[in-house]
């Protein structure tokens, strides 16, 4: 019971290992603004070595009024409703694959003279083809929902938080990850081969540069702008493992116990057999056990307390003492191919001896029949024969 708990206890390591991925998913981006002024979010995405912009504010929602803690404030989103990917320039279609995209953001209520003053804009990334949580409903500030994710998950939003300062340009760079966390413990815990829940997440790195001029977008002043790309299309995918199991751990003592068991075999030697196991001697099995041995021998041998003189009673012994033999110890059936292969070559014929002899050998003259039963394998020399022959005379 202690070893099982040991192993339950035991926290599963991560395994590291790189994938090469022909596209990856945009990413969903939320912006929460902490400020009495409105603002608006414009979003593009280029294509192609020619970097040919095209419009996604189809799927983002502009930021909305909201309150936290007596402050006002918006919460606005870009979701990749449209399953958008970025795509390698050297896929067959790369003239139209995806390379970055650009978020821009802008206030028309506020002049150069208060541009400075305005509040926090703050922004989060996660990934969209797999999200935990509800981008349309979530927000940095009072979304309980974030408290119960994965720590991971949590980690990856809290790190992809970031502030986009006023009059800069901030060149996100995002990097892919897919965390396998193994589905159910038991099974895990057990040995066997799990299944596995898979949630992608999202790692970045920051560059920001200050805007060489005032830029004034045509709708209204320019406040910052975000580009997303990915530099880089290997994905981390980490998989749980767990480095100890129960079977593992009686893999271990059961390998134990045979080196131990061999040991103490070469110096002290090996034990009697025992053939009958837990079943045979403590369970239901012992009466019928038994009532087959009083059934099938006069006496159970071994134990009989009076060996007897009587050849009739020695030949029940011996037949008793070789059928607990036959059926709890000794494999017959290997004897029995034995036997079965031995009689067929006795039943083979002779094959005759068709060497030819050299001229010093000759051949035997015909034993007489009362002699006939005298064994030999070779011709012997002519005194030999001679001299075997007069006295048998």
């Amino acid at each position: 019971i202690l070893l099982i708990k040991f192993v339950a206890d035991d926290d599963p390591v991560i395994q590291s290992s790189i994938e090469d991925a022909a596209e990856l998913p945009i990413p969903n981006i939320g912006f929460y603004f902490l400020s009495q002024y409105q603002f608006n979010i414009n979003c593009t995405y280029t294509t192609g070595f020619s970097s040919t912009q095209h419009s996604c504010n189809d799927t983002t929602t502009q930021p909305k009024y909201l309150e936290y803690v007596g402050r006002p404030g918006s919460y606005g989103h870009f979701i990749n409703k449209n399953n958008l990917t970025f795509t390698k320039l050297t896929d067959p279609n790369g003239l139209n694959a995806i390379t970055s995209v650009f978020i821009t953001i802008y206030s028309n209520k506020m002049s150069t003279d208060n541009v400075d003053d305005m509040s926090v804009i703050q922004s989060f990334v996660i990934d969209s083809e797999k999200s935990p949580i509800d981008i349309e409903k979530f927000n940095l500030i009072n979304e309980t929902a974030y408290y119960e994710l994965p720590r991971y998950v949590s980690e990856s939003i809290t790190d992809n938080s970031f502030l986009l300062p006023n009059r800069q340009v901030l060149h996100v760079k995002l990097n892919r990850r897919i965390r396998k966390t193994i589905r159910s413990k038991f099974i895990g815990t057990l040995g066997i081969n799990p299944s596995y829940d898979v949630q992608p997440y999202l790692r970045s790195s920051i560059q920001s540069m200050p805007y060489p001029v005032d830029f004034e977008f045509p709708t209204g002043l320019f406040i910052s702008n975000v580009i997303f790309t990915f530099p880089s299309f290997l994905v981390t995918v980490e998989t749980e493992q767990r480095t100890r199991t129960i079977l593992g751990m009686f893999g271990l003592v059961g390998g134990a116990w045979g080196l131990a068991a061999a040991l103490y075999a070469s110096l002290f030697g090996v034990d009697m057999i025992r053939p009958w196991g837990c079943v045979q001697q403590y369970c239901c099995n012992l009466t019928r056990y038994h009532n087959k041995l009083k059934k099938t021998l006069p006496t159970i041998p071994f134990v009989d307390p009076s060996p007897s003189q009587n050849v009739k009673e020695l030949q029940d012994r011996l037949n008793a003492l070789e059928f607990v033999l036959k059926e709890y110890v000794v494999d017959v059936k290997h004897l029995e191919n034995l036997n079965n292969f031995e009689i067929r070559n006795k039943e083979l014929p002779l094959i005759p001896n068709t060497i030819p002899m050299n001229q010093n050998q000759r051949e035997l003259p015909p034993i007489p029949n009362n002699h006939s039963s005298v064994p030999y394998s070779h011709p012997l020399p002519d005194t030999t024969s001679t001299r075997f022959f007069a006295s048998s005379n």
